[in-house]
This record gives structure tokens, C-alpha cells and sequence, in this order.
């Protein structure tokens, strides 16, 4: 994306990481035990050598918090923690057994590290579904979901996955996390998060100079996914034929070296 929308100044920048600083000062302090003057210099010193000094993903924060959006989140997130953990606890009772469970692949809209983290963490943190894997470079959240039998089943878990990164984004995510979702939304026939006048000229602009076709829209195919992903047959027989085929050539090519040996 250009300088225009995603330039952020050296000053800016150091306010957003702020919240950050301040969260290992306050680590600090609470291993110490104390809140001293000496203690809060040395946990600064440390979080700016820590955050200078050793290579970490950069986390991007939005620098907006929609308290309204966030308690909404935090409605949701109790009612369907509450509700999972009815439904699995009468999967464990149910005398029919415990039914097909599935691993799948949810491609995320965003690549922000912070919603992908806290999307992992929210859909973890519900009984019934558990992130086994992240996938950072593609957006990918591999999700093990109790009692999912039939595409039906795991459509519904990936539809709840990519509702939880929507609220989170409405909560507190940045112009662009909301415009990557509005523009699938629209795609689909739904009506956008929010379109504050802020991000209604944001989304403009976005879309003048082309981002959609440029940026987060030239991503790779979902990768088969890492072993025992549920309705994986099809992708396991490409990678047997795959196999199968290399095993062969190699057969072929040391046929001729013997042929040329002799």
C-alpha cells in the first residue's frame, strides 16, 4: 500500500508501542515485588533494550479501542462459551458416542499479528474448539472442532471462526483490517462493519489506487494443511500420486544409467 495511507512517522510510531513498553515495565514490577523509583527506571531501560535490541515480529496496534464493539465481543464470547460447554458436556454423556471430529484450514482476512493472535486465543479459549496450528505467512488458523462429521458441520465452525475475527476487528481493529473485512462482505452480498466517515475516505482512496488488486488479494491457495486434517482425502491422493510419479522417474533414470553403464 502506498505512503499515503499506511505511513506511519517515527513519533506516531513510538505512541502506539507505548502500550507495549508500559505492559513490560509493569512485568517488571511485578517480579520485583516493589514499585520504587529505581525499579520503574531500570523495567524502562530493559523494555527499550528488550524491544531495540532483540528481533520480534513488529506488532502494528491500531491505536482505536471501540469500547461499545469490545463489550459486544465480550457478550458474544460469554454466551458462546457458555453454550459450548453445555453442548460438550452432554457430548461427553450422549449415549450415540462422541461423533467425527475434523481438523480445518480458516483463511483469516487479515494479516495482522495481534487479530490473528487474539482470534486464536478466543476460539481456543471455548470448549469444543482448539487452534492446533498458525500458519503466519498465509493468514491460516488450523482448527480442531469436536463433533464436526459432514462439510456442513465444518462450514459452520469456519463461518464461526471468521465471525470472531470480525468482532475482534470491530473492537479494535486498524482502517485496513476493516476495509480487507467490508470488501469481502460486499463481495457477498452483506452489509459492511461500520463506515464511520473516517474509513468511508479511507476505503476510497484504497480502492483508487488499486489495493485490491495489488495487495491482500494475490494470495496463495490454502495449503492442504498439517496431518489428520479432516476432508483431506482428495489433497492425501495428490501427494501419493505426487510421490508416486517421483518414485518412478527416479526408477526410470537409474534404468538408463545402467543401460549407459553397460
Amino acid at each position: 500500500m502506498s505512503g499515503r495511507i499506511t505511513e506511519i512517522g517515527r513519533g506516531q510510531g513510538f505512541l502506539l508501542q507505548l502500550p507495549l513498553l508500559v505492559w513490560l515495565i509493569v512485568l517488571w514490577l511485578l517480579l520485583w515485588g516493589t514499585v520504587t523509583v529505581m525499579s520503574v527506571l531500570t523495567g524502562a531501560l530493559l523494555a527499550l533494550i528488550v524491544t531495540r535490541l532483540f528481533y520480534l515480529p513488529p506488532v502494528d496496534l491500531s491505536g482505536r479501542f471501540s469500547v461499545y464493539w469490545g463489550l459486544a465481543f465480550a457478550w458474544h464470547f460469554a454466551v458462546d462459551l457458555v453454550r459450548a460447554s453445555v453442548h460438550v458436556a452432554w457430548q461427553a454423556v450422549d449415549p450415540r458416542g462422541v461423533p467425527v471430529n475434523a481438523v480445518l484450514a480458516v483463511q483469516l482476512h487479515t494479516r495482522s499479528d495481534l487479530i490473528m493472535t487474539l482470534t486464536a486465543e478466543a476460539i481456543s479459549l471455548v470448549p469444543g474448539s482448539l487452534v492446533v496450528e498458525i500458519d503466519r505467512e498465509q493468514s491460516l488458523l488450523y482448527v480442531h472442532a469436536l463433533g464436526a462429521p459432514d462439510e456442513a458441520a465444518v462450514a459452520k465452525v469456519r463461518r464461526t471462526v471468521l465471525v470472531v475475527e470480525e468482532r475482534i476487528v470491530s473492537a479494535l481493529g486498524s482502517e485496513h483490517d476493516v476495509w480487507l473485512i467490508n470488501r469481502e462482505r460486499r463481495a457477498t452480498g452483506r452489509p459492511p462493519l461500520r463506515l464511520s466517515a473516517r474509513q468511508r475516505r479511507y476505503e476510497e482512496i484504497a480502492e483508487a489506487e488499486g489495493e485490491a488488486e495489488a495487495g491482500e488479494s494475490g494470495r496463495a491457495p490454502l495449503p492442504a494443511g498439517p496431518a489428520g486434517v479432516g476432508d483431506a482425502d482428495g489433497d492425501a491422493a495428490e501427494v501419493a500420486d505426487a510421490a508416486g510419479d517421483a518414485a518412478a522417474g527416479g526408477d526410470r533414470s537409474r534404468d538408463r544409467s545402467r543401460r549407459g553403464a553397460e
